[in-house]
């Protein structure tokens, strides 16, 4: 990849020459990144989807964000996957989201977090989540390096190319593998709930016998009056210690004799087969999903004009289908 063009996929790329004489980025750390509002590096991420995208047998591809998604509302569908739109919003509950998952892969690879969080939101969740990082630094759930981070999982089925990525893979001595998956919500996920994501992510590493996910519940302390944020954190992280690891982090494990791993990933391929269906009928919205949806304030900027309508003017180009 040429250097211009690694700058146009990411912003922060610092070209530096390697003893070798490999040209990489001084922020990349065996594939992570050290900017503290990254954690796999950009460069990593665009090469793997683009060989995901460009799979020898052109096969759509399918994952558990893109299926909820889609069956959430087939509008965002369309805005996110099939014309790539930039949502003009973002929620705060995803750039706190973003902040768990970023600090914790960090954490685990053996990197240093220096308690930045450049992302924006309000004063209570940036208090909240500082907490419960500083939290997960001194009391994390196993042995930090014993969990490989961000591992690219791929296979083909039933006509679809699922892909994802593990947030975590512990590989064992006799040969077998632990998947750990991380949530950061306000409760513990059901079994159901988390099970497709489970089985595409177990089929795709064959040798992991189980399916690890924790939960990261997010702190409920409201602030006082007088309080400064400072001593809010402090109180927030004092509850925390209270609590203990096990009630802050909540675990579930799903063994893979547990599931009927085709079984859902049959289901899951048929229910996206309603895709071209949702095509034809112009992929409507869906408007019981608005509220905590990133594209809602561009859905009512364009009241009553149809999904394809909305990205011909976005675009400023003609387009006749999706």
């Amino acid at each position: 990849m040429q250097i211009e063009q690694a700058k146009q996929i990411c912003k922060h790329f610092t070209p530096v020459e390697k003893s070798s004489g490999k040209v990489t980025c001084v922020h990349h750390v065996d594939k992570m990144c050290d900017l503290p509002q990254y954690f796999l590096c950009e460069i990593v991420m665009h090469k793997q989807n683009g060989e995901w995208n460009n799979n020898k047998n052109r096969l759509p591809v399918m994952s558990t964000s893109r299926a909820g998604v889609f069956h959430r509302c087939p509008r965002k569908y369309a805005f996110q996957y099939l014309n790539r739109i930039e949502p003009p919003i973002r929620p705060e509950y995803f750039a706190e989201g973003t902040g768990f998952t970023t600090v914790r892969s960090k954490l685990d690879s053996g990197l240093v977090w220096d308690g930045t969080l450049p992302w924006d939101m309000e004063e209570k969740r940036k208090r909240h989540l500082a907490a419960i990082l500083r939290f997960y630094s001194e009391n994390p759930p196993y042995k930090i390096l014993t969990v490989t981070s961000e591992i690219p999982v791929s296979f083909e089925h039933k006509g679809y190319l699922f892909r994802g990525w593990l947030d975590g893979l512990t590989k064992h001595e006799d040969g077998s593998e632990t998947i750990v998956e991380w949530k950061y919500a306000a409760g513990m996920y059901s079994k159901h709930k988390i099970s497709v994501q489970a089985a595409i992510y177990l089929k795709g590493r064959p040798k992991a016998k189980k399916f690890h996910l924790y939960v990261a519940i997010k702190p409920k302390t409201r602030p006082k009056k007088n309080e400064t944020w400072e001593e809010y954190e402090d109180r927030v992280y004092e509850n925390l210690v209270e609590k203990g690891p096990q009630e802050v982090f909540r675990a579930m494990q799903i063994k893979r004799e547990s599931l009927n791993i085709d079984g859902i990933l049959d289901r899951l391929a048929e229910s996206m087969n309603m895709l071209e269906v949702a095509k034809e009928n112009g992929m409507p919205p869906c408007f019981s999903q608005c509220r905590d949806c990133d594209y809602e304030k561009l859905c009512s900027q364009h009241i009553g004009k149809s999904t394809l309508q909305i990205i011909r003017d976005v675009k400023g180009v003609e387009v006749e289908s999706f």
